[in-house]
């Protein structure tokens, strides 16, 4: 969020832009209209003052090793451009006309300044010329990078795991997965939108959490799917992969320490120990007889012998075993014998029975 002094200095740089623009168009009319050159001049002075805001919004998202490779793009591809000009000039002079020329002078100027640039990023990130951004970073002391990819971003758990402090100075995120997480959003299917949503919000409130830093990354790699991008890139920056993914195990093929939000969640969890008793809502049935099956607040599931006959109730158990799994942990337990025994059938005094003689026969 800008600071009021900073909105006071755009503001005063808008209407300086629009004095000068005045100045020029009044020194130097360009239409015999004063109304048509005043209003060339609060328009172009706008324009001028929107465009270099622009840039100073781009430039603290862009990074000055991406901008100073851009610069240089630039410069190059002029140079190529006018020696391409200078080349072709004297050869098609003779068949076309200034402005054929002009048009086409400028295309290769643009064509000369795109390519560049492009050769210059591409050959950045294959032989990651990204030294003076790594020395920054240590001076800062970034201790280890960790990016995040976009199942963890969809995981609200990531929130209270970065207010906690543990993440300080550590979080990047890929401007790829960026891009990803927002076309998920702008997809037709709720589903998706909905998760993509989800993530860019989650994206907002870590942006939030002082001392935090998160970091946003511009290096990209062309024509590979974004979990190969995600791959090389931990590998440029010696970097972790902090992920939601099940599927994802605890290292990469290519060797990249992997952290699992789950794993780390059922890490965290308090231990159970056997015989140890716990209080627990039967809520469905199990796989076996009489088994019933309910979840502790953690979402771990408790497998209970003895639980079928109390669906929908709160009932004590006893702790066998744990077991953990893929998925997480499993903790089988047996009913408390208080849930399990039968209450006593009421006895019929025999003295209070009446016995009436049958006579079986009548004469």
């Amino acid at each position: 969020m800008m600071s009021i002094s900073h909105v006071c200095i755009r503001a005063f740089f808008m209407a300086l832009s629009v004095l000068i623009a005045l100045v020029y168009v009044t020194t130097h009319p360009l239409n015999s209209s004063p109304l048509v050159n005043t209003s060339i001049g609060i328009l172009g002075g706008l324009a001028a003052s929107f465009i270099l805001i622009g840039l100073e919004i781009a430039l603290k998202r862009f990074g000055i090793i991406e901008f100073a490779l851009a610069l240089a793009g630039v410069v190059l591809g002029n140079f190529m451009g006018e020696s391409l000009w200078t080349i072709l000039h004297p050869l098609l002079s003779h068949y076309m006309t200034a402005d054929t020329a002009i048009l086409l002078k400028a295309s290769l100027l643009l064509i000369s300044i795109y390519f560049s640039i492009s050769t210059l990023f591409h050959t950045a990130s294959k032989f990651q010329l990204q030294s003076l951004w790594k020395k920054k970073e240590e001076s800062i002391s970034y201790t280890s990078n960790i990016l995040i990819d976009s199942s963890a971003l969809m995981d609200p758990r990531i929130i209270d795991l970065a207010a906690s402090g543990i993440l300080d100075n550590h979080l990047i995120i890929p401007s790829f997965i960026l891009r990803d997480l927002q076309q998920l959003a702008d997809q037709i299917d709720e589903q998706s939108k909905a998760k993509g949503r989800t993530a860019l919000e989650i994206i907002k409130k870590l942006e939030t959490i002082p001392h935090l830093n998160l970091r946003h990354s511009e290096m990209d790699f062309s024509d590979i799917d974004t979990r190969t991008k995600l791959n090389q890139l931990a590998t440029t920056l010696s970097a972790k992969i902090l992920t939601a993914d099940m599927n994802r195990t605890q290292q990469s093929p290519d060797e990249t320490p992997i952290i699992n939000m789950h794993f780390l969640s059922n890490a965290l969890k308090p231990m159970t120990q056997t015989g140890e008793c716990l209080t627990i809502k039967i809520q469905r049935y199990g796989k076996e007889p009489r088994q019933g099956v309910g979840y502790l607040k953690d979402g771990t599931m408790v497998v209970v012998n003895g639980g079928a006959e109390f669906i929908g109730e709160e009932i004590k158990a006893y702790v066998l075993s744990v077991k953990h799994t893929a998925s997480g942990r499993m903790i089988f337990c047996n009913a408390s014998d208080d849930q399990l025994a039968t209450p006593d059938l009421p006895m019929h005094n025999l003295a209070d029975l009446e016995i009436k003689p049958k006579n079986y026969f009548t004469v």
